[in-house]
């Protein structure tokens, strides 16, 4: 991908584009120290974050001890739509380990690194902020306390717009244009859309004819979808709602996954379903059989999606 290679371009990355916030470039200069050339370094800075975050989800679910059903539950995040992503030089490692540290440090209770990862998060990528939200939302909604002490509840949500604010003033310093990303928003055409409409939008013109790249990924944006809908199911008849760590997981799953629809625009929604991974904690007490299931649905979107984006059909 161009500028990949090179750290400045790198970094500048997140003036040109929307998906290129200046977190993973800052990381893979801190790594520049390394004895290797940023060709080798940038994809394995990926894959490292992306391990990483893979042991925090299974400290947030609770599934890092061996057997036989959690090995074949903790297949769903490492396979997960779009996991090519978290293998190659794009940022979306970066995102999704802050994201799962917020997860983590709510989990155990560790605030100060709980308003950091929200802070780091919104650094990260241009959904980053929204953890903060998924948190704050299930702390109001998880706690028993009175409506008065459950406002303490926003307190990750400001910190997440901190990092928000700081994304700005390191946007202004690099171009000298406080606008400058919401520019960027206009040349996208991202704004506040229907998104029934931009669902319908997406998936007219589908065929089932897979030589064009274009269906495979409607394809894919239409299974998560429909897990989407399984899942939320689920979530309610077997009331999950009562566990802190599944209403964190469906906040997250149902914020995630609208926001890409409801922003519309130039969006590479097959991106965002990516960073949907954490939702996958919904399925620990799924049986294995259907894990399996699941997880050969993921190996087969994987594989058709690894060889888009070989062919360059992808960016």
């Amino acid at each position: 991908m161009p500028g990949i290679l090179d750290i400045q371009k790198v970094t500048n990355q997140c003036v040109e584009n929307t998906g290129w916030f200046p977190g993973y470039p800052l990381i893979l200069k801190l790594s520049s120290i390394l004895p290797f050339s940023i060709h080798d370094l940038a994809p394995w800075v990926s894959k490292v974050l992306f391990f990483i975050s893979i042991v925090l989800f299974g400290k947030v679910s609770n599934t890092l001890n061996f057997n036989f059903k959690n090995a074949v539950f903790m297949l769903i995040p490492a396979f997960w739509f779009g996991f090519i992503y978290f293998n190659n030089a794009f940022p979306n490692s970066t995102i999704l380990f802050f994201i799962l540290l917020a997860f983590y440090s709510y989990m155990s209770d560790k605030k100060g690194l709980l308003y950091f990862s929200c802070v780091m998060a919104s650094l990260a990528y241009p959904t980053g902020f929204l953890v903060s939200v998924v948190v704050s939302a299930t702390m109001f909604l998880y706690s028993k306390e009175v409506l008065k002490k459950r406002l303490h509840a926003v307190i990750p949500s400001i910190f997440g717009f901190i990092g928000l604010a700081l994304f700005f003033l390191y946007l202004h310093y690099e171009v000298g244009d406080w606008e400058a990303f919401l520019k960027i928003q206009n040349k996208y055409n991202h704004g506040l859309h229907n998104p029934l409409v931009n669902i319908r939008d997406k998936f007219r013109g589908f065929s089932f004819d897979f030589s064009q790249g274009g269906n495979s990924i409607i394809l894919q944006s239409a299974t998560i979808l429909m897990l989407y809908i399984l899942s939320s199911i689920y979530f309610f008849r077997k009331q999950l709602y009562k566990s802190q760590v599944y209403l964190l997981s469906f906040a997250f799953f149902t914020i995630y996954l609208a926001f890409p629809w409801i922003v519309g625009g130039d969006l590479s929604i097959y991106r965002s379903e990516a960073l949907l991974l954490p939702a996958a904690i919904l399925y620990k007490e799924v049986s294995p059989r259907i894990n399996i299931i699941l997880v050969s649905v993921l190996l087969f979107f994987g594989a058709v999606m690894g060889h888009l984006f070989f062919i360059d059909v992808l960016q």
